[in-house]
């Protein structure tokens, strides 16, 4: 069976060997249009066969015609993205016929752009995700700049990629899929920021899982040379947290101005967080770069009274000094905590942290 375009150039011959293949994979036209796909660089969509007799329509059965004319089709991009983000899975199949481009770009009044597959997938939009995979571009470079009224984000110009707004909202099944399709496990936005960095930042513990099992790596850096422990510990994401240092993250990771995890941690005042790390052997009086300050410097500036009196049984040095000379209890005192001023002041604890007993109680009263 020759397939040819209007000008009698021959775009494929299907041999008896390659006609048993189709069959197998369905034996209709949305088989064979799916094989010619990867041929001609068009989307199914895009092509109209048509045999002596008309137009055949991708639900027929397949034959053995022995020629068939394929004519590629312009695009009709309308309500397209609309459909697209607001899973309206008939109508977007309805489109597709015209066809449309899934990576269709759009001008929202707010500013940005939206390409429609990004468009689905951002809202976690499997189905529609499915439709669109065998016509979309490059899914791990796919880009995104989304205005910051449509998702309630703070950058409107992230770059993301479908696999980030899947980790973004943890669409598990949406990573899954885009993974499966080939999609970039290390691609990066405009922060230089992976999927896994977004997974850490937003506590999307089964995303997170998913592309360390797939792959994606635990120490990859971001623009200011945060891993993803970096991200989880910022947002207090402890389970996230726990489950990166279990599979290997480096808790003595530094940024470009040398915190560490744990540093991000005492300034987020997570109390639990800051416990798991040093109990994990984090160096509790690990010192910045520019400032030179320890996570006992943050949390005393802070006023977190339950983690410093945690550091401080710990076993953190109380003496240490900033870049300005000013020890924890210095910092304490500029903003009149008392009350963490007086545990500095406590006579030093000779004996070891009596770590779970210790911690769980500490937790338990964080609140106060």
């Amino acid at each position: 069976m020759r397939i040819c375009q209007v000008s009698g150039a021959v775009v494929a011959e299907v041999d008896d060997e390659e006609f048993c293949h189709i069959l197998g994979l369905g034996g209709t036209i949305k088989a064979l249009k799916q094989c010619l796909a990867a041929r001609t660089g068009f989307s199914r969509f895009r092509q109209r066969l048509l045999a002596e007799s008309g137009e055949l329509h991708d639900d027929m059965p397949l034959s053995k015609w022995p020629e068939l004319q394929l004519v590629i089709l312009e695009r009709a991009d309308s309500d397209f993205i609309l459909a697209c983000s607001t899973n309206r899975l008939a109508e977007v199949e309805r489109m597709l016929h015209r066809p449309q481009n899934p990576n269709t770009i759009e001008q929202p009044e707010e500013g940005g752009s939206c390409w429609a597959f990004i468009a689905a997938a951002s809202n976690g939009w499997l189905d529609v995700i499915n439709l669109l995979l065998p016509g979309a571009c490059v899914i791990g470079d796919s880009r995104i700049q989304w205005a910051q009224a449509n998702l309630g984000v703070s950058n409107s110009s992230d770059a993301w990629t479908a696999l980030h707004w899947a980790a973004r909202f943890d669409h598990l099944e949406l990573a899954r899929c885009l993974v499966q399709a080939q999609a970039d496990l290390e691609a990066k936005d405009l922060e230089e920021q992976t999927a896994l960095h977004v997974a850490a930042t937003e506590d999307s513990w089964e995303v997170t899982k998913y592309l360390v099992e797939a792959g994606a790596d635990i120490e990859v850096l971001e623009v200011d040379d945060w891993t993803p422990l970096h991200c989880s510990a910022r947002s207090g994401s402890v389970a996230v947290a726990k489950y990166l240092v279990a599979v290997g993250a480096n808790t003595e990771a530094t940024d470009c101005d040398g915190w560490t995890p744990l540093h991000l941690a005492a300034e987020n005042s997570c109390l639990e967080l800051v416990c798991f790390l040093i109990e994990a052997g984090a160096n509790k009086d690990a010192v910045t770069e520019r400032h030179a300050l320890t996570p006992l410097h943050l949390a005393a500036d802070h006023g977190a009274l339950q983690m410093v009196r945690y550091l401080v049984t710990a076993g953190a040095k109380r003496n240490a000094k900033n870049i300005e000379g000013r020890t924890p209890k210095d910092l304490a005192a500029s903003i009149a905590n008392w009350d963490v001023v007086r545990v500095l002041d406590e006579p030093d604890v000779d004996h070891p942290l009596s770590s779970r007993k210790c911690v769980l109680g500490m937790l338990e009263n964080s609140n106060d």
